[in-house]
């Protein structure tokens, strides 16, 4: 008889299926889908702080009035460009346009949309005052929510 060298059905069967177990286990581990989640939100807190610091700038330039096109309540505002009644955390909130032109030019440049979204007719931003009268500005989409505002921390502004 003569030797024979090569693979049996066997031992390819399970080459492939120890290839495919080591490939889930490392998909697994890496977690693609929360590194995703994980940038959109890192996004989400930059224009968060982008547009609380432009907030900030105005105010204070302005006598602490903000380029506003109503009056902040304790009730979320979203920020947009075109008027409507926008989804937010799944509740249905009114819309807040920047009012002032020059706000853009001199402040913020642009409205930061959401990564998730496409559109400044809803930016996926909001602002709302709390308690205590302090500017809030968070996202309405997130796996962990972003607020800035307020004065009572590092990271927070107080506006009004």
């Amino acid at each position: 008889m003569r030797d024979k060298k090569g693979f049996t059905l066997a031992s390819l069967v399970v080459t492939i299926a120890l290839v495919v177990i080591l490939s889930a286990l490392v998909f697994i581990w890496i977690d693609p889908i929360a590194k995703v989640r994980a940038a959109k939100d890192a996004v989400r807190q930059n224009d968060v702080l982008t547009i609380n610091l432009a907030m900030v700038k105005y105010a204070n330039d302005h006598n602490g009035s903000l380029p506003l096109s109503a009056t902040l309540t304790t009730a979320k505002k979203v920020l947009c460009s075109t008027a409507a009644n926008i989804d937010c955390d799944g509740e249905t909130e009114a819309c807040l346009i920047i009012s002032d032109n020059d706000f853009f030019q001199g402040y913020l440049g642009t409205l930061p949309v959401d990564p998730d979204l496409t559109s400044t007719a809803n930016t996926g931003y909001y602002m709302k005052k709390d308690s205590g009268g302090n500017l809030q500005i968070g996202s309405c989409i997130s796996s962990s929510v972003y607020i800035s505002g307020g004065g009572k921390g590092d990271s927070e502004h107080e506006v009004l």
